[in-house]
């Protein structure tokens, strides 16, 4: 990790610490304390200092005294530590503009009037007490997930019934100008003195229907008594609407987040299931040539039976997890449509899916794990056995059925795009966090699968369809195709094994513009090669031939490809 990647993460810590709530972390728990202990014990003594015979109390003015100034000072440091460490965030990544943002941000004015009454007019102006409004965050505190917090749980309670509560206020709020006006024509003239004009009539007519004794008269036209009885009977229905409306709301959320608590705690249980191949010859496989072991799927029925869950709970636990998916696959090679359904997991820490930085000159990438059965975790396992860094996209592709998912990463005109403005985040974030850590001489590995039955694996570094020799690839995306020639005849000699075999550039081509090898190749002058699996590999092959067979490739690349100066991990 660079200098400045280092100096980033310290900033993005120290913000979190500063800024959040959460049991997760023991320092932000820390500053917490500190804090929060600051505001309760200044606000006891603002409170005491309102008694006359401790506000002349010598002794106790010095304690006040010296309480404040040390509480002004922690906050002060708190204060810019915050304006310092903004930058981490995307919101204020600008040094000058963003800060300028961070400090007109309205718990940032608060700290704002807090501190600097204090400066100018000494200890009397006291107001950290006004920073019990930022404690309502303690609430970060209750609940296993943020969303579940009670602050989360009565914020979706409005916001769930905003437009009920929205026409239940304009209701209101006609029936009290109906009513004034009503009440103000008909006893205007009998008591002037009392209802000079509408003012009090306003204020009269809302006291009635809250319940509130702002105003205290009694109508005496028969007219005003029936309506002030109308209103009473209003105010019921004026008060008890909007409450019942967020009772029922909340009710509801707090036995909604209940449901989904117990949903995720079932993906949880789910995803631990991965981390064990139940088939005995499976685990000696994945013991003897050193892999993770990882389970490369579950299937649905396997799931029903041993973890006694009923197939709607394993539904709904994937819907909830962004860690889980399910997907159509074949049974085997006689299969003519995808009929099987299995459970894929992955790690997620990015908006694009997985990044996992191991410090490596090797870099493994797959843009189709979202949309290729065991893509991911083949090159999962890979990337960790050989050491190297990891980028998978896990959740977009041109194919998907969810409009807002239809990003192609594999090719894509953006990638050229030098304006940001039109590029979706998470194709910036795929394509920044690529070109910031691949290096010149580096060895990129990009993997997809295939259908094309002619071999098992298609190596490529940006040859035409139906070049048979690396020596005649025209701009190749490696400095030395010899060297892909060479892995690629070991690769060939393993796999025989198998009965496998690989091709070159006889089958299939990689010379379009836009595609991420290419952009790989030109953004960072590292070597690029591109290696396509046969599907049938990847969906139907045995457990034992699939972990083999990433062992062979781990190894072929290690013995053939391996950067100069790479430390490997494994």
């Amino acid at each position: 990790m660079s200098q400045r990647d280092k100096y980033y993460n310290i900033k993005s810590k120290l913000w979190t610490i500063l800024t959040t709530s959460t049991r997760k972390n023991k320092w932000s728990i820390v500053d917490d304390v500190i804090i929060y202990g600051i505001v309760l014990l200044n606000t006891i003594l603002v409170g005491l200092n309102s008694f006359k015979s401790l506000s002349v109390n010598q002794d106790f003015r010095d304690y006040f005294e010296v309480v404040t100034l040390i509480s002004i000072i922690v906050l002060i440091l708190n204060y810019l530590l915050c304006l310092w460490s903004s930058t981490s965030q995307k919101v204020y990544s600008s040094p000058i503009k963003g800060r300028v943002l961070f400090l007109l941000s309205p718990f940032s004015l608060l700290d704002l009037i807090v501190i600097l009454p204090v400066f100018f007019f000494g200890v009397q102006a006291n107001l950290i007490f006004l920073l019990l409004i930022k404690m309502f965050k303690i609430t970060g505190y209750f609940g296993e997930e943020d969303e579940y917090s009670p602050a989360s749980i009565l914020k979706r309670s409005f916001l769930n019934k905003k437009e009920e509560l929205l026409i239940t206020i304009l209701l209101s709020t006609g029936l009290l100008l109906l009513c004034s006006y009503a009440i103000f024509y008909f006893e205007s003239k009998a008591q002037p003195e009392a209802f000079e004009d509408i003012i009090p009539s306003l204020g009269w007519v809302f006291s009635v229907l809250t319940g509130t004794p702002l105003y205290d008269y009694t109508p005496i036209t028969l007219t005003g008594k029936v309506l002030h009885i109308i209103m009473v009977l209003l105010g019921v229905v004026i008060v008890g609407l909007p409450v019942g409306i967020l009772t029922g709301s909340f009710v509801e959320e707090i036995s909604e987040s209940k449901k989904i608590k117990t949903i995720r705690q079932n993906g949880r249980v789910i995803i631990n299931a991965f981390k064990h191949e139940q088939k005995i010859n499976v685990r000696k496989i994945i013991k003897d040539l050193k892999l993770p072991e990882e389970r490369k799927s579950l299937d649905i029925d396997l799931a029903v039976a041993r973890l006694e869950f009923s197939q709607e709970e394993i539904l709904q636990a994937v819907r909830f997890s962004p860690n889980l998916r399910i997907r159509a696959c074949r049974q085997n090679t006689s299969s003519t449509f995808e009929d099987n359904l299995i459970i894929e997991c992955f790690p997620v820490n990015t908006s694009y899916g997985s990044f996992i930085d191991r410090g490596s000159k090797i870099h493994i990438i797959s843009c189709q794990s979202v949309g290729e059965m065991s893509i991911g975790h083949f090159t999962r396992l890979l990337s960790e056995y050989l050491g190297a860094n990891y980028y998978s996209n896990e959740f977009f592709s041109s194919a998907n059925l969810i409009e807002e998912k239809q990003i192609n990463f594999a090719e894509n005109e953006l990638y050229a795009q030098k304006d940001t403005k039109n590029v979706p985040v998470p194709l910036l974030e795929w394509k920044e966090t690529l070109l910031k850590n691949i290096k010149p001489g580096d060895l990129a590995v990009y993997f997809t699968a295939t259908s094309n039955e002619n071999s098992e694996y298609h190596i490529l570094c940006g040859g035409k369809k139906g070049v048979l020799n690396y020596s005649e690839v025209e701009n190749p995306t490696v400095d030395n195709v010899a060297r892909v020639e060479s892995f690629y005849h070991e690769l060939n000699e393993k796999i025989n094994e198998f009965g496998y075999k690989a091709s070159t550039h006889e089958f299939g081509g990689n010379t379009k513009k836009y595609h991420l090898t290419k952009v790989i190749r030109q953004f960072t002058d590292s070597d690029v090669i591109m290696i396509q699996l046969n599907k049938n590999l990847l969906e139907v092959a045995s457990l034992e031939i699939y972990f083999k067979n990433i062992w062979v490739l781990a190894e072929t690349i290690k013995n053939k490809l391996e950067p100069s100066g790479q430390n490997n991990a494994s």
